[in-house]
C-alpha cells in the first residue's frame, strides 16, 4: 500500500460504514412507510450511487495492489 492510497482507503471505510449506518436508522425510522416526496429519489438514487462508487474503489485499490 502507497502512501497515496492511504487516504482513499479511509474515506472509503468511512463512507461505507456512514452509508450503512444510515441506511439502518433510515429503516428504523420508518421512511418507507411514509410519503417524503422528492427524498423517495434520494433514497433511491444517491444512496445506491454512493455504494457503487464505494465497490468500484474498493475494487480498484484491491487491483491496484
Amino acid at each position: 500500500m502507497t502512501e497515496s492510497t492511504v487516504p482513499v482507503w479511509i474515506f472509503t471505510v468511512v463512507g461505507v460504514i456512514d452509508v450503512i449506518t444510515a441506511s439502518f436508522a433510515g429503516i428504523q425510522a420508518g421512511v418507507f412507510d411514509v410519503d417524503i416526496g422528492f427524498n423517495l429519489y434520494i433514497l433511491n438514487l444517491y444512496v445506491l450511487m454512493l455504494i457503487v462508487s464505494h465497490v468500484l474503489i474498493i475494487g480498484l485499490l484491491l487491483r491496484a495492489r
